[in-house]
């Protein structure tokens, strides 16, 4: 079991932002093998986040995580934590957050992305939750009685 893992969206920032919609301006890939907006991940696993823009060499067309929240969050199976070291084109910062749930399910959360100086458009992202390794008391078994 690989106990972190990093999901990379790439933004085309100009697209988005002339749409006023993340709708077909956003890719995602994930270290699981995902290419979609479902990562899956085990209980207890650690999940880091990065959002760039295409051009991330860009001044005027960048894009950074605002904030992490929605359903996942608010049933306390997602604990997003910002870190304050910034992201490797100097905007924004980090994130990482470790999921937690006795419940395996596909949980709901949102990403609220900044484009540029002032906008923010959401994300609705997915969490595709299974049971990780649980040590668990072995079964006893059932004595067979004779008839």
């Amino acid at each position: 079991m690989i106990s972190q893992l990093s999901v990379v969206i790439l933004v085309d920032v100009e697209a988005a932002l002339n749409a006023r919609s993340l709708n077909g301006n956003v890719y995602c890939v994930d270290t699981s093998g995902g290419s979609t907006f479902t990562t899956e991940v085990l209980d207890n696993q650690i999940v880091n986040w990065l959002v760039t823009g295409i051009d991330w060499e860009s001044q005027t067309y960048f894009a950074y995580i605002s904030d992490i929240k929605g359903k996942a969050v608010d049933e306390h199976v997602l604990f997003p934590t910002l870190y304050d070291s910034p992201s490797f084109v100097g905007r924004g910062n980090w994130w990482g957050g470790m999921v937690v749930t006795q419940e395996p399910s596909i949980y709901e959360y949102t990403m609220v992305i900044g484009l540029g100086e002032d906008a923010f458009l959401d994300l609705t992202l997915y969490l595709d939750v299974h049971k990780g390794f649980v040590m668990e008391e072995p079964v006893t078994p059932t004595p067979v009685t004779a008839s």
